[in-house]
């Protein structure tokens, strides 16, 4: 967050994604605690104790929604923002990478 934020020239590029994705979280993670948390904590309950469920289930729950937000927003959502963003990042590293390569080598 604080590259984004300190690195002006990846808001456009962003800008048109951040609140999509945003709302797919937000969706997803809400239909899971509500549909899969409590089922979740019982069957945990029998394996590791009351004590453990609720941390246990909640922990599995966000690994859970973290893949599926992952496989709907690579499916749906990605585009060529993807490989602007990519390009904007890697090329300023690279290419100073590729100063220090050439000026050593002295080419």
């Amino acid at each position: 967050m604080y590259y984004y934020a300190s690195h002006r020239f990846l808001w456009p590029l962003l800008r048109g994604r951040l609140l999509p994705c945003m709302i797919l979280s937000i969706i997803v993670f809400v239909n899971l605690f509500l549909w899969t948390y409590l089922p979740q904590v019982a069957l945990l309950a029998i394996i590791y104790g009351r004590a453990l469920a609720w941390v246990n289930a909640a922990f599995l729950v966000l690994g859970e929604g973290a893949t599926i937000i992952a496989i709907l927003f690579e499916a749906f959502l990605v585009d060529d923002t993807l490989v602007d963003i990519f390009d904007a990042v890697c090329s300023i590293p690279f290419f100073w990478l590729r100063n220090v390569i050439f000026m050593s080598v002295g080419v």
